[in-house]
């Protein structure tokens, strides 16, 4: 191989180290849509009154947006009271506001601080994570032509904020679609995989299969418990996906394997894809570079949990992970493109 002198003559040691980098906080920790109705003798406590419950709504929300059901079982009932919650938020912006003589209504959305959030819960020792997983896009199909229309019009064309977030396929696809075919548009809106959201059943008794494509192929995520509306089918499937996403990345012990790996890359844009995919996971840690060429690199990591674990957090960040004689080899799938 070749030295990339050329591009890459600032890097005179070929040891780049990466720390883990946090996706869009600001978002995360947003709980947005809270809406509070309060009376009091007067206006002005009304309006405190409600500022505070919604304080309290949004800080269970959002330990319920970063944790899992059965760690949240340890939490005391103390850390959702108002001085704790007031503590943990930041600011709040009022939506649809309304007041009378001795009302107050309105819709609000509140920040939390990332930084104090995260050390609460390190406090109590609960899990979480706070890292968005990668943008998926989303492919709403059908077992039934017949609800084609209605279902893909319940999904919203983007779900910011999410610890799953997606953005809704324009074009129409069916649930023989691989990443073949879906990868075109999918790369348009900067989608690293994407995901057939399959619904069947009828009225009162709805379901979906979550499949995930990628270029390396298709998993299957799981299929929603029964729901009675199309309206719930959705929402059972945001749930469902931003669940699986917790248990891939909770990290739940201090221990790391250490790893070395050979990256194949064809340009530049396809070696940064990998470099960041490795950064902005949860799971992956001092990551180094120890050789650079102008095709290849070789690298060093730890990384926490299972190998299975680790190659599916990395396929669903467009890298492919595979062993030969050699070791572990790393490419980008990002550009697998027809």
């Amino acid at each position: 191989m070749k030295l990339f002198s050329i591009l890459f003559g600032a890097i005179a040691t070929l040891t780049v180290s990466v720390g883990p980098a946090f996706a869009d906080t600001r978002a995360v920790y947003t709980i947005s849509g809270i809406q509070v109705d309060k009376t009091a003798s007067t206006t002005q406590e009304a309006e405190l009154n409600a500022i505070a419950a919604a304080k309290i709504i949004g800080l269970q929300a959002l330990v319920q947006k970063l944790t899992l059901p059965e760690d949240r079982e340890n939490i005391p009932a103390e850390f959702y009271g108002f001085d704790n919650a007031n503590r943990l938020a930041t600011a709040y912006d009022v939506q649809d506001e309304k007041r009378t003589t001795l009302l107050y209504r309105a819709k609000l959305d509140v920040l939390y601080n990332p930084s104090a959030v995260r050390s609460a819960l390190r406090g109590l020792n609960i899990p979480f994570i706070d890292q968005q997983a990668p943008l998926s896009m989303m492919v709403p199909v059908v077992t039934n032509p017949l609800l084609t229309d209605e279902w893909r019009n319940a999904w919203p064309q983007s779900n910011d904020g999410a610890l799953n977030p997606y953005v809704k396929a324009l074009s129409f696809y069916t649930a023989s679609d691989s990443w073949e075919t879906l990868s075109s548009e999918a790369n348009s809106v900067m989608a690293k995989n994407a995901v057939l959201a399959e619904l069947s059943g009828e009225a009162g008794a709805y379901r979906v299969r979550l499949v995930r494509e990628t270029a390396g192929g298709a998993t299957t995520i799981g299929v929603t418990a029964p729901v009675a509306t199309i309206e719930d089918a959705v929402r059972a499937s945001s749930v469902y996906l931003d669940v699986a996403w917790k248990r891939q990345s909770v990290i739940r012990s201090t221990e790391r394997t250490r790893s070395k790996a050979t990256v194949r890359f064809a340009d530049l844009a396809s070696w940064n894809s990998i470099r960041s995919a490795l950064s902005a996971s949860a799971l992956v840690s001092e990551f180094q570079v120890d050789a650079l060429s102008s095709d290849g690199a070789l690298v060093s990591f730890a990384y926490a949990g299972t190998e299975d674990r680790l190659l599916t957090e990395l396929r669903q960040r467009g890298v492919k992970l595979e062993k030969d004689e050699a070791g572990w080899v790393m490419t980008s799938a990002l550009r697998l493109t027809p």
